[in-house]
């Protein structure tokens, strides 16, 4: 696939997603850093697949507003098969590492959410060791007591709305320096036997407060033009050179450059060169 020609639209939303999906109309972008450092902030029945007491699918059916993408994962749906405590199995292990902190930095973990009623939930975020091991509320030091790992409630209802919680980041008594990652947990209301509990666009950030969701970014026309990662989220291939068009090396990059830009192309060396 390649950038539209001549006339169309062009953007650099678009040009990321030609460098690095070879698919300038992909619905995904390119997610490979950036603030959100949640794995799959629109998939969140890939991060989560296993619940305790519940059961964890993907609705596409029914997602929030952020996610608006054709081929997103859809957000997660719980449905609840117990009283007693269903949640996401996403802490106390290595799979669950989803990003390197350090001791005494904030995160705020934000997700958007809806039930099939007026619901009271909780969510978790919790310091992990490098294994991946949570770090219980009896075994730090630092920096406040009684939270190595925090809980809130959140009233969910039956329209999206948007929630958010932080944590500052402790470290063992026994392993001062190893408090190495953030990990989050949603559990479902206690005592929500055949509740219902829909979450979608996730994201974890070091930040005091949420800020605007984000798939990431940024994206720099010098980097898409160079093939570096100088001033992106993403290091970008270098420009394949064998498309209808392509960028000079030279700034100011122009977007028009790009018009019929396709970075998969392949030279036809049986007719002489150019595309194929």
């Amino acid at each position: 696939m390649a950038v539209p020609a001549s006339g169309n639209p062009v953007t650099i939303l678009g040009l990321a997603r030609e460098k690095v999906y070879d698919s300038y109309s992909s619905d995904y972008p390119p997610h490979t850093g950036g603030i959100n450092k949640f794995p799959t902030p629109l998939d969140g029945n890939s991060w989560a697949p296993t619940g305790i007491r519940c059961t964890l699918s993907r609705d596409t059916s029914n997602i929030s507003h952020v996610n608006h993408v054709a081929n997103s994962g859809g957000s997660l749906k719980m449905v609840c098969t117990s009283t007693d405590d269903p949640y996401t199995y996403t802490y106390n292990n290595a799979s669950y590492r989803h990003t390197a902190a350090t001791q005494s930095e904030t995160w705020t973990f934000s997700f958007y959410a809806k039930a099939d009623a007026n619901r009271t939930c909780q969510v978790f975020m919790f310091s992990a060791y490098s294994n991946g091991l949570i770090i219980g509320n009896g075994a730090y030091n630092y920096p406040n007591a009684n939270e190595a790992y925090v809980m809130e409630y959140v009233a969910i209802t039956p329209d999206w709305q948007r929630f958010e919680m932080t944590h500052q980041v402790c470290s063992s008594t026994s392993y001062t320096s190893d408090c190495a990652y953030i990990q989050v947990r949603l559990d479902g209301p206690p005592g929500g036997d055949s509740a219902t509990i829909w979450y979608d666009g996730f994201q974890l950030e070091e930040a005091s407060e949420e800020t605007d969701f984000s798939m990431n970014g940024p994206y720099s026309m010098y980097d898409l033009a160079n093939g570096t990662g100088t001033y992106s989220s993403v290091n970008f291939e270098e420009t394949n050179e064998d498309g209808d068009d392509y960028p000079n090396d030279t700034v100011p990059h122009q977007m028009s450059e790009w018009y019929d830009y396709d970075h998969d192309a392949e030279f036809d060396e049986e007719f002489g060169g150019g595309p194929v």
